[in-house]
């Protein structure tokens, strides 16, 4: 596709790339007002042994085959998640980076950890920039624009062990803070004048662990290592030449959110955490030499294996072997392993365990006091390898075989056992279905979806200032979705059907992979500013908020040196230079190009308002510095890989009323239990480091054991209409109404149909049911409460069965004296009948036709009385029931006599017909038909019209007609019209013969005929027409022999 560039303004250009976007964005994409609450989707990990039964976990990658008994995998990967223990510092636990809502927050969760969360960017140098904005500035006195190179303010506060302020946010920031920095390609200036710019390549990422070698593992939680000095993360004088001056390492990106991240096809911001778990690392088939170890029966070989969906578990196991993270550099998963196996403190043993922790509560060895709190021994009464043999298939972990496996301190290898050597296997798989109970579907916005008009605030008519997550849903559903979309606000997602049973297509996120031939994660997208078409990977975005070149995310490739990128791997693939699968391009052309630099995945957005900062690079502090963001198009709008999607949004700039509402939306995706932090969202006590003191030791900021949450809020479902009992009857729709707690959602099920939410106003509820099926059904109304055990009312309907009539005559009318009636019925199965009032029949299967005959002429009626299977029948006194008339006679009809023979050239023809019909007259000559009259009489009417022209010779005259249902009488009459031609013989030539006739009449030797009359009554003849005085004399026979001898003609 080719697009010229040679654009008139800057107004053409976004428009032509909104026509370009509208057509290479595919549908589907965004959602609205149908899109169903979050707990409607299903969950593409098990929570339960009986989830862990379903054929889509069943098969030899199944999950099922590596998973023995899910309760107790979510219980060993809560403990796994939470143990400081796993890090090598004794310090470091998965959850450090992911205390608060999931993330890392710096200061909207309970705690602050603001200091030491920086990283120096790309660059290496904290607080520096190379940002030059080629903008433009007006002289007020001249009006003269000039040219503006703007190079950007840095941040010379940000340093190691710096404690963040909300000054320092956003990191880039520009004045005016709408003002599109898209660069006009006709003036090659910015779309609007820059006054001020401030910015930093760095990072808000989270800090992880000191630089360390890696030595060993210890039965204790300290591993052993060597400290070396970090040129980075330090507090001493550059160059750094003593490890003591340490602090802690920190990521390079923010971290993402783990809550609702069991709904993402691939983790991490890159999505480098394969949806295809290996066992071993996060890259699943990108590292074709990864496996767990099987016993074979003579030794421990290493198995390739592919779990689908388990983005999770390959996520899970990055970060212990991180140097950055967790782990001293260059320890491996096996030592991790006999690690934690080994430990003389119990799993989590330096934390308290709350005894009502929703998971590890009955582990724990904590003393529960009367004010909530625990105190005493830390840790649970049990250890990790009796929690693995709970969770996992015997055959993973009992061999008694050794393998060995190189490690940094013996490079030819150490022996493992088979437990330590698929301990990445244990340690992914059960975080993946502890994070898979981490689903944060409780919000107001996903009550408000399911029918509870409470939950958002709402437009208030009296007061437009006032922020309003109604009017904010609707900016979002217009502006935010393309990326945003479906239940799970984001696009990056495994996708589910629901779409073909709860919600449209637009609102859903469909199944983003079937098959390698059949998936939705490679798609076209264009360039809003050079319009280039290019592939790209669904859910992945470059939007702008840093230069490409900064961190080219989505485009980068694991260690094995093969891009991330589906689109990437399917060129790849295409071109015959892949070792394995992988997802094709669907018919996408080879020849695209490939544009996935600088995107990152799209996150959801439940709970954002605790998990700031916000972005990749942590570049926003507040939402509203994340609505400013996209209102003036991104920071970097000028990248070349820029997305399709990613352009300012107009009815945004200069409107903080508006931005205000969007702001409120965003707050209503806040569920209450992740900001309480109850179940599930409740966890062991945690010791977070936040930077360090003036020792340089850390300063640990405590997060207190939770469990369980707060007494529910009972619904207090109560049902108004209808009554109970309710009486069976032929209705199939039913007015469901009553009252409800003011925060409940209220849900109605039709026997095993799907659910249907029941809208909330104040305190009441109502639903109007309809398509109820015939028979005995049960109306299930349950109401919830978020946090609160759900409350139910069940309603025994009966629909009484209703019988139809099937081939009445149509019209209700027929000359046929038989007919043959089927019938049908939702839920018939059998029935009964009466002809005109007569008793019923005996009881007769529906497959049974009624056959009549011998109908009488009059009205006939059927009733029928329907009976279901469970032998429920219609009411009686509402039969089904039809009538028609059977008329098997002809109509009357008759036509008088007609005068005939006749001279004259008309005549009146007449008769009688049925009442109720009138004839239609025809005639076998040219002559003319006038409209036929009726007058109605007591059960019969006269009809009469006249014909004229008739021509000489007889005219046959037939009237013709029709009852009602088409019964056919005919009648005729011939008129015969005979000309005053001296032709007596008729024979249309005059002879001698025809002159001695009329002699004959004239002296009465014969009497005349009217025929005769009509024929010889010729004389006088005036100017050449006979007159006719009603007799035949002498003049007239004379005249006949001077027509004879051609001396007159007439």
């Amino acid at each position: 596709m080719a697009v010229s560039l040679h654009l008139k303004s800057r107004s053409v250009s976004c428009l032509l790339s909104v026509v370009l976007i509208c057509v290479l964005i595919p549908h589907g994409v965004v959602w609205g007002g149908t899109q169903p609450p979050l707990g409607r989707i299903p969950i593409p990990a098990p929570r339960t042994n009986g989830e862990l039964a379903q054929a889509r976990f069943g098969g030899p990658n199944g999950l099922a085959a590596f998973v023995k008994d899910v309760p107790a995998a979510i219980a060993l990967g809560k403990a796994l998640f939470w143990d400081m223990q796993a890090g090598s510092d004794g310090q470091q636990a998965c959850a450090t980076c992911h205390y608060g809502a999931g993330a890392d927050p710096i200061s909207t969760f309970k705690l602050t950890r603001a200091r030491n969360q920086v990283n120096p960017g790309p660059d290496r140098i904290f607080g520096n920039n190379s940002t030059v904005i080629k903008t433009f500035s007006t002289d007020p006195l001249t009006n003269v624009t000039s040219p503006l190179d703007l190079r950007a303010v840095g941040n010379s506060r940000l340093r190691p062990n710096y404690a963040l302020q909300s000054v320092d946010f956003p990191l880039f920031r520009s004045l005016p803070v709408d003002a599109r920095l898209i660069i006009d390609p006709l003036t090659g200036f910015t779309g609007d004048a820059v006054s001020f710019v401030f910015d930093t390549n760095d990072v808000i990422g989270s800090q992880g662990i000191r630089l360390t070698d890696f030595l060993a593992v210890n039965n204790t939680a300290l591993d052993s290592g060597t400290p070396l000095a970090d040129q980075i993360f330090h507090t001493g004088t550059p160059p750094n030449l003593d490890p003591a001056t340490n602090v802690r390492q920190v990521t390079g990106r923010n971290t993402p959110s783990v809550i609702n991240a069991v709904f993402n096809y691939a983790n991490f911001w890159d999505g480098r955490a394969n949806n295809i778990f290996n066992g071993e690392n996060p890259f699943g088939p990108l590292d074709q030499n990864a496996g767990i170890w099987v016993d074979i029966g003579s030794a421990l070989v290493k198995k390739t294996i592919a779990i689908p969906n388990s983005s999770l578990a390959s996520q899970a196991v990055g970060p212990p072997l991180s140097e950055v993270d967790m782990s001293f550099k260059g320890r491996t998963f096996p030592e991790l392993g006999r690690k934690m196996l080994s430990l003389t403190t119990p799993p989590l043993g330096q934390q308290l365990v709350h005894r009502n922790d929703s998971v590890l509560g009955a582990l724990s060895r904590a003393t529960l006091q009367p004010d909530g709190t625990v105190t005493g021994n830390r840790g649970l009464s049990t250890d990790y390898a009796q929690m693995i043999q709970a969770a996992f298939p015997d055959t993973l972990w009992n061999s008694s075989r050794k393998v060995i496996l190189p490690t940094k301190a013996f490079s030819a290898g150490e022996e493992f056992s088979q437990m330590e050597a698929n301990f990445s296997l244990f340690w992914g798989l059960a975080i993946q279905l502890y994070e898979a109970t981490l689903v944060s579907d409780q919000t107001p916005f996903d009550r408000y979806q399911a029918g509870n008009l409470n939950a958002l605030s709402p437009d208030l008519v009296n007061a437009p200032n006032v922020p309003s997550a109604v009017r904010g849903f609707a900016l979002f559903d217009s502006k935010c979705a393309v990326c945003h979309s479906g239940s799970e606000l984001t696009s990056a997602v495994v996708g589910s059907n629901t779409a073909t049973s709860v919600c449209t297509a637009t609102d859903c996120n469909f199944v983003a992979f079937t098959n390698n031939s059949s998936h939705r994660l490679i798609r076209q997208d264009i360039n809003p500013n050079t319009f280039a078409v290019n592939l790209v990977d669904a859910g992945y975005f470059n939007i702008g908020v840093r230069s490409t070149s900064d961190d080219i995310g989505r485009g980068g490739s694991a260690p094995s040196g093969l891009p991330l990128s589906f689109s990437k791997l399917a060129l790849l693939r295409a071109q015959g230079q892949l070792p394995f699968a992988t997802p094709l391009l669907n018919g996408l052309p080879i020849a695209t190009p490939i544009n996935v630099d600088g995107a990152f995945k799209t996150p959801g957005l439940r709970n954002v308002e605790l998990t700031a900062p916000y972005f990749h690079n942590g570049n926003a502090f507040s939402l509203q510095e994340v609505v400013e963001f996209y209102t003036r198009g991104g920071d970097f709008p000028n990248n070349p890989e820029l997305a399709a999607a990613m352009q300012p949004i107009r009815n945004l700039r200069g409107q903080p009323g508006k931005q205000a509402d969007l702001v409120e939306f965003l707050k209503a995706l806040t569920d209450e239990r992740v900001r309480n932090e109850s179940a599930p969202f409740d966890h062991p006590e945690l010791f977070i480091p936040s930077g360090v003191d003036a020792g340089n030791s850390d300063i640990l900021l405590t997060l207190a054991a939770t469990g369980g949450g707060p007494a529910p809020v009972p619904p207090a479902l109560v049902l108004l209409n209808p009554a109970l009992p309710v009486a069976p009857s032929t209705l199939t729709s039913l007015a469901l109404s009553g009252t409800v707690d003011a925060s409940a959602t209220v849900e109605v099920t039709v026997n095993a149909f799907a659910p249907v939410f029941a809208p909330v106003t104040g305190t009441t509820w109502s639903l109007n049911v309809t398509g109820l099926p015939v028979g005995n059904n049960t109306i299930t109304i349950t109401a919830s409460t978020p946090g609160g055990a759900p409350e139910t009312i069940a309603v025994q309907l009966t629909v009484l069965p209703v019988a139809i009539i099937n081939g009445v005559p149509s019209g209700g009318r027929t000359k046929r004296t038989d007919a043959v009636l089927t019938i049908t019925g939702a839920g018939v199965v059998s029935y009964q009948y009466s002809l005109d009032n007569g008793p019923l029949s005996a009881e007769i299967p529906k497959a049974t036709q009624i056959i009549l005959s011998g109908l009488s002429d009059g009205v006939h009626t059927v009733t029928v009385l329907g009976r279901d299977a469970a032998g429920n029948q219609q009411p009686q006194n509402t039969p089904t029931a039809a009538s028609w008339t059977v008329k098997s006679i002809p109509p009357l009809l008759t036509m008088n006599p007609v005068a005939t023979p006749t001279g004259s050239s008309s005549q009146t023809v007449s008769g009688t017909v049925e009442l109720g019909s009138i004839p239609s007259i025809s005639v076998d000559s040219g002559a003319t038909i006038s409209t036929v009259k009726t007058i109605p009489g007591i059960g019969i009417s006269t009809w009469s019209c006249d014909i004229t022209g008739l021509s000489a010779g007889p005219t046959v005259v037939t009237a013709i007609a029709l009852d009602f249902v088409f019964n056919l009488s005919t009648v005729k009459g011939t008129i015969t019209r005979i000309l005053p031609d001296g032709n007596f013989k008729g024979t249309g030539v005059v002879d001698i013969s025809d002159a001695l006739k009329a002699l004959r009449i004239a002296v009465g030797l014969e009497q005349p005929t009217v025929a005769d009359m009509l024929h010889g009554d010729v004389a006088p003849l005036v100017n050449g027409v006979p007159t006719q005085n009603n007799r035949i004399d002498i003049a007239d026979a004379l005249l006949i022999l001077r027509k004879i001898v051609g001396l007159v003609t007439f």
